[in-house]
């Protein structure tokens, strides 16, 4: 060892070694309030959001099914109580209305047999609407 080695060794101040304490709590990165406060708030979001009536997926069977009886409802004559949807594809168009390509049957039908259709739906007053198709002109 030369003799600036040997001061510089001899210079620099000794490691201290400190036991643990393990009764000690680790510093929390965000306070327990502030992590109520944010849970809080995501769930009043998200209620928040359903509450505006955003408007839900793509209709399905069932929903497509719903608008054409309240169709019923609204008097049109060319209303088929046994009309029964089968099958539905939807997609969406640039204004937010699905148009959706159905398969549907008719329990006064005789033959049994399976008709299709295109109908497009839009997003009203918070419920599905059918707008065009089956008994809409």
């Amino acid at each position: 060892m030369t003799k600036l080695s040997r001061r510089i060794a001899l210079t620099e101040p000794a490691l201290h070694l400190v036991p643990m304490d393990r009764t000690a709590t680790p510093p929390c990165l965000i306070s327990p309030t502030l992590l109520k406060l944010a849970v809080v708030a995501v769930a009043a979001l998200s209620i928040g959001v359903a509450w505006l009536g955003m408007q839900p997926t793509a209709p399905d069977l069932s929903t497509i099914q719903s608008a054409y009886e309240r169709e019923a409802q609204a008097g049109d004559q060319r209303h088929d109580k046994g009309l029964r949807i089968v099958t539905s594809d939807c997609v969406a168009d640039q204004t937010g209305a699905y148009l959706c390509w159905i398969k549907f049957v008719s329990t006064t039908d005789q033959g049994h047999r399976v008709f299709f259709d295109s109908v497009t739906m839009a997003w009203e007053s918070g419920d599905w609407r059918l707008k065009t198709g089956l008994c809409k002109s």
